[in-house]
């Protein structure tokens, strides 16, 4: 039960805007994150990360190299990131906004 999150049910106007920035911020975005990072970007798959540590240790094990993969879940990492960050990036990163 501690993961539950509220419903947020919104108007018209602000989905509109929601889409309007999420399009908008979504090219500034492929400049700051790595390739490594696929979620939210429409030619990138999560699957593709997936398939990429499934190589390595496969790869690794094939040479007999010892080999250790950490994977960290970051529930509601949202609520994690410091907001003031986030919204100082556009400035931080120079992006033009129109």
């Amino acid at each position: 039960m501690r993961n539950l999150r509220p419903i947020r049910l919104l108007t018209t106007d602000c989905k509109i805007l929601a889409k309007t920035l999420t399009r908008r911020l979504a090219h500034g975005l492929g400049v700051i994150l790595g390739d490594h990072q696929s979620h939210g970007f429409r030619d990138r798959s999560i699957a593709s990360n997936a398939h990429t540590i499934r190589y390595i240790c496969e790869t690794a094990e094939s040479q007999q190299h010892p080999i250790a993969v950490l994977q960290v879940e970051l529930s509601k990492a949202f609520d994690k990131v410091s907001h003031s960050f986030l919204f100082a990036l556009p400035n931080i990163a120079a992006w033009k906004i129109d």
